[in-house]
């Protein structure tokens, strides 16, 4: 990692933050407020949409300690 200017740190805290507000917020509608996808084009069950919400907040929520590569340091 090495040393980073405050406005490197800055942006990968704003990042990781916002990857895990995101993370968060498809994990709630996947499992407690259930809602569906409108752009599918197919008729899905509900538990697949749910299943769709969960994997994508996982996946994001697992990203989140990659954010900081992102955005690596200009030297």
């Amino acid at each position: 990692m090495g040393c980073h200017s405050p406005k490197q740190r800055s942006l990968e805290a704003a990042t990781q933050g916002a990857s895990a507000g995101i993370a968060y917020h498809l994990l709630v509608d996947g499992l407690v407020q259930l809602g569906t996808y409108h752009a599918f084009g197919i008729e899905l069950p509900q538990a697949v949409h749910n299943s769709i919400a969960d994997l994508n907040g996982l996946t994001e929520g697992m990203d989140v300690s990659q954010k900081a590569k992102t955005y690596p340091d200009a030297r």
